[in-house]
């Protein structure tokens, strides 16, 4: 089943990470980093929104309507954000003095917080309901469209991969489900189930990774890092689930867990 909204999420994650540098540099008033992260956020961003807006709520808007309700609600502050950007322009490009400094933070600040609660609410509320919602040709449809245009960055342009295109089965287990097509019918529902709380993709494959390290499950290691790098999750944060584990599971066993891993992922 295609996750349509897996490389918007992603994309999230890059966002709150250029939200985390923003606010550093706020804190120390560089102005150098504030003018980068706003050509971020002024480029990059704007291909974040034109998926959302022109590809992603028209679909949804179908089902649930986009006068009013959710996507009524992300439109407007869409719009909010604009303006607040546009008033930290002005901030920043303002007096240098204490007062100009006190509304440049002022203004930055509400940025961040804008943004933050924005992105949460697109993750918990506005796609879970497009994951329900929308029919397999329809979420088909909106990935080819985003597609077309693009990401924010090469971490997030992999993400863009078809969720459910991934390297091709082993030959023994393709051999072993024809010949007991009910115990794969019962471990498909057995993934449906795992599937079912709180943790979005990246964090469940991440926790599965760590799981299979500290089983030292080889074949499982290698399943569970490929899973991992097509739900978004960078191999630096699969490098550190394997650093983690380390203290537990013992220096040799971490070596070879990450040995495996990057066979994986090659």
């Amino acid at each position: 089943m295609t996750d349509v909204t897996r490389v918007l999420r992603r994309e999230h994650q890059t966002v709150l990470g250029k939200l985390d540098e923003f606010e550093r540099a706020l804190e120390r008033h560089d102005a150098a980093a504030l003018r980068g992260a706003l050509e971020f956020f002024d480029e990059k961003l704007a291909v974040h929104r034109k998926k959302e807006e022109e590809i992603l709520f028209p679909a949804l808007g179908r089902h649930i309507g986009t006068e009013v309700g959710p996507i009524a609600c992300m439109l407007e502050e869409h719009r909010d954000e604009a303006d607040k950007f546009r008033a930290f322009k002005e901030a920043i490009s303002g007096d240098g003095g204490p007062d100009g400094r006190a509304r440049v933070r002022a203004a930055g600040r509400d940025v961040l917080s804008h943004l933050r609660d924005h992105i949460q609410k697109e993750d918990t509320v506005l796609f879970p309901m497009a994951e329900r919602l929308l029919s397999e040709e329809e979420k088909r449809e909106v990935h080819a469209n985003m597609e077309t245009v693009g990401s924010c960055c090469p971490e997030c342009a992999q993400a863009m991969v078809e969720p459910n295109v991934q390297k091709a089965a082993p030959e023994a287990y393709r051999n072993f489900v024809a010949r007991h097509p009910l115990l794969e019918k019962s471990w498909d529902l057995l993934r449906e189930a795992e599937s079912t709380g709180p943790l979005d993709e990246r964090a469940v494959r991440l926790v599965k990774l760590g799981i299979a390290l500290g089983a030292y499950r080889e074949g499982a290691v290698r399943s569970a890092a490929r899973k991992a790098r097509a739900a978004g999750v960078m191999e630096d944060e699969l490098h550190q689930v394997v650093a983690l584990a380390a203290s537990t599971i013992g220096f040799p066993s971490v070596v070879a867990g990450e040995s495996w891993i990057l066979d994986a992922i090659a």
